[in-house]
């Protein structure tokens, strides 16, 4: 059993095509955002060509350290809130519903992002051209969609 803050996830089998529309419809509208901000990454923390294999991962691994960094630092706080705030104005809610969620919800799923997201942002820094950066943590969002509910 999966829990965020007090809701429990307890039937597998449920679909909720809503909730899952909103998620959907939230997505769509912030990936503009979370592109420019890989792209921002990419630019201050660029990984560079070598030929030489040992120091080919040091090469990759440091900026993407950054970026990951970075990220889990000044975009996953932010991003979050975001998260939760659109869901719940896609909900019908408005500012004291936004301000309960995030009063109820916010820090225990921040602390379960950090157990999740540094090591997918990792990989998604170090291995995924920019291109497939959004598409690869979308796919992850999937599996984190059911654990933020």
């Amino acid at each position: 059993m999966l829990q965020a803050g007090k809701e429990k996830v307890t039937d597998a089998t449920s679909f909720d095509l809503p909730r899952t529309g909103r998620f959907v419809l939230y997505n769509f509208s912030v990936a503009p955002l979370i592109h420019t901000w890989y792209s921002f990454l990419d630019r201050n923390f660029p990984i560079t060509n070598t030929t030489a294999t040992t120091t080919k991962l040091a090469h990759t691994m440091t900026p993407a350290l950054k970026r990951m960094m970075a990220d889990q630092v000044l975009f996953a706080p932010v991003g979050l809130a975001l998260l939760f705030s659109g869901l719940t104005v896609l909900e019908g809610g408005g500012v004291q519903e936004i301000k309960d969620k995030l009063n109820t919800t916010y820090l225990s799923t921040l602390k379960a992002n950090y157990a999740i997201w540094p090591a997918v942002q990792l990989v998604n820094f170090s291995v995924m051209p920019l291109q497939l950066r959004l598409p690869f943590v979308s796919a992850v969002g999937i599996v984190w969609n059911a654990y933020v509910r």
